[in-house]
């Protein structure tokens, strides 16, 4: 699979799903257990990187100006940070002999 085609998997997750995180040095940055809420750990990364009127960025949104492509003027809005996820996709045996044959 090519890199763009696994960054269009990506999906949205919520706040209430489950992230276990591999990294030891994030749980520890961050001082959280590995496996916690996926609102935990934005809160965590609000709380500690972040001041609390930045923390807004997480959940209810920032004010901002945004220039599309494609248009000509500016819009006025919110942005919004979230935790997207995409899954690994399996190697399959037959992807080194489509690799030979494309």
């Amino acid at each position: 699979m090519q890199e763009t085609d696994r960054q269009d998997s990506f999906e949205l997750l919520s706040r209430d799903e489950v992230l276990s995180v591999e990294s030891a040095e994030i749980s520890q940055y961050l001082n959280l257990p590995p496996t916690l809420r996926i609102a935990e750990f934005v809160d965590a990364i609000a709380q500690r990187l972040l001041s609390h009127e930045e923390a807004h960025l997480f959940s209810k949104g920032m004010s901002c100006e945004v220039l599309k492509f494609g248009e000509r003027n500016w819009q006025t809005g919110k942005i919004r940070v979230s935790i997207e996820f995409c899954p690994d996709v399996p190697k399959s045996p037959l992807d080194d002999i489509r690799q030979t044959i494309l």
